[in-house]
């Protein structure tokens, strides 16, 4: 079966849990290719209320119960220290400048990012404990059971805790994302976009995942204006897929459109201005089907 377009759903879950869970795709052939049109992607922006099917029988979701929280709960005051430590190495550092207190400096900095990748690693693993291998890459695992296993470690905490497991769970949530599309972008070439149902799920699982990465909820954003909330998903969307091209500068054109438009629906850009900033951002990657689906969507 070939890839096909995918019917509108509600947005997709949230880490920290504050949106709704993601829904199945629906199973029906299209027209081939993965944005042929001004408006189509594999997935389209929120719609009201559609039905979620099944997931195959053959290939059931993980139940995502009885994390074991240790290692995450030892990472996190470690992480708190560090981060004092380094704001104390910076005031010294800023005030004396001499040798010892910079290297005093770098010295915080790297206990910093050791104890954040020490965090980062203890939720990762715990997720992945409970997710099904990705169909794409063994040694990866399934985007959307392992969005439900976060979300599952993050209803654990609160009182400013969550703040720092949801910031670390966006780190993990990145890094997927990123080296899910370009894998799922090698297996549209060799399959000549003709991937299996299995297959198909899990690509919409990723691309899912790719779009509540840029515009999912995050609690240090909640209360922001409307104008403010679109300008950082406007920054975040920069700077995926400035990264994106630099892991995979071949990354499936198609594939990129259907990223791009995806953002763009579910982030509701309508407007010309924000058409402009959109178009802005994502010229430097001359892609032909994202030109065509900004002149089906400029106003006259």
């Amino acid at each position: 079966m070939g890839v096909g377009e995918i019917e509108k759903r509600p947005p997709v879950a949230d880490a920290s849990g504050d949106r709704a869970a993601s829904t199945t795709p629906q199973q029906k052939p299209v027209t081939a290719g993965l944005a042929a049109g001004t408006d189509t992607t594999w997935s389209k922006a929120s719609g009201a209320g559609t039905k979620a099917k099944a997931w195959p029988t053959a290939n059931p979701p993980v139940r995502t119960e009885h994390f074991q929280l240790g290692r995450i709960n030892a990472a996190v005051p470690r992480l708190v220290a560090t981060w004092s430590d380094l704001t104390v190495a910076g005031c010294t550092y800023h005030d004396r400048h001499t040798e010892a207190s910079a290297k005093a400096y770098d010295d915080a900095r790297l206990e910093a990012e050791r104890a954040d990748l020490a965090l980062r690693e203890a939720i990762k693993t715990e997720a992945a404990g409970h997710s099904r291998p990705s169909v794409f890459d063994s040694a990866a695992r399934n985007p959307a059971d392992m969005r439900r296993g976060e979300e599952e470690i993050s209803r654990a905490y609160s009182g400013g805790t969550d703040f720092i497991i949801c910031a670390a769970i966006r780190e993990n949530q990145e890094e997927r994302v990123l080296f899910a599309l370009s894998n799922l972008s090698d297996a549209l070439k060799k399959s000549h976009n003709q991937l299996t149902l299995v297959q198909q799920w899990e690509m919409i699982a990723c691309l899912d995942d790719a779009s509540d990465y840029l515009i999912g909820v995050r609690p240090d954003e909640v209360g922001l204006s409307p104008e403010r909330q679109k300008a950082k998903w406007f920054d975040r969307l920069q700077e995926f897929l400035h990264r994106l091209n630099q892991l995979d500068a071949k990354l499936d054109s198609s594939l990129l459109a259907t990223v791009i438009i995806r953002f763009a629906n579910d982030a509701q850009i309508s407007g010309n201005d924000d058409l402009d900033t959109l178009q802005h951002i994502v010229r430097v990657y001359r892609n032909p089907d994202v030109d065509q689906w900004f002149t089906g969507k400029r106003k006259p």
